[in-house]
């Protein structure tokens, strides 16, 4: 089998772990930030930098809900679901996650913004360099925004990371 065969193995195999993780922590406050933490981490897309927003135009609110820096990864990437607590302490102390979840700001699909306008604006106050984002739509009319930083490997984002991405959509919102 080839390098690219083994590595789509393992990368489909890991993504297809997250939803039981998730299952059995579906009361935990921060889950998206478990699941952005391992869509970015090196057993799946090997990212530098990620943040996840949702916009919902019926209460005129963008919200981030989580965001991923390499730098500031928890150290033990392999027990992030069996040590939950411990995981949420890192990463309440993670600066570029608290960034994140700090930024608020009224509704852009409200305002019918182009989400590219949108994400260029946050790319520069987040500094993203070489940046790329996916978007979609999710029930209860809110809207997924995923900005990441490109990896150094595109090959790997090609096909599966907004796929990736969207299991997020099923993180509850607190």
């Amino acid at each position: 089998m080839s390098e690219k065969i083994n590595n789509e193995h393992s990368l489909l195999h890991h993504l297809s772990h997250i939803v039981p993780n998730m299952l059995q922590l579906k009361h935990q406050g921060h889950l998206p930030e478990f699941v952005l933490h391992e869509l970015c981490g090196n057993r799946c897309f090997k990212l530098e930098k990620a943040a996840y927003f949702v916009d919902n135009p019926d209460f005129d609110c963008l919200k981030g809900v989580a965001g991923y820096f390499r730098d500031e990864e928890y150290p033990d990437n392999d027990s992030i679901w069996e040590k939950p607590e411990e995981f949420s302490t890192h990463m309440s102390k993670a600066l570029f996650n608290q960034q994140i979840k700090s930024f608020n700001r009224g509704s852009v699909r409200k305002d019918k913004v182009d989400d590219a306008v949108l994400v260029k604006e946050m790319a520069h106050q987040f500094s993203f360099k070489n940046y790329n984002f996916y978007s979609w739509d999710m029930k209860n009319d809110n809207h997924g925004i995923f900005l990441f930083e490109l990896p150094q490997d595109p090959s790997l984002v090609d096909g599966y990371l907004k796929n990736g991405a969207t299991i997020l959509s099923f993180c509850p919102l607190f």
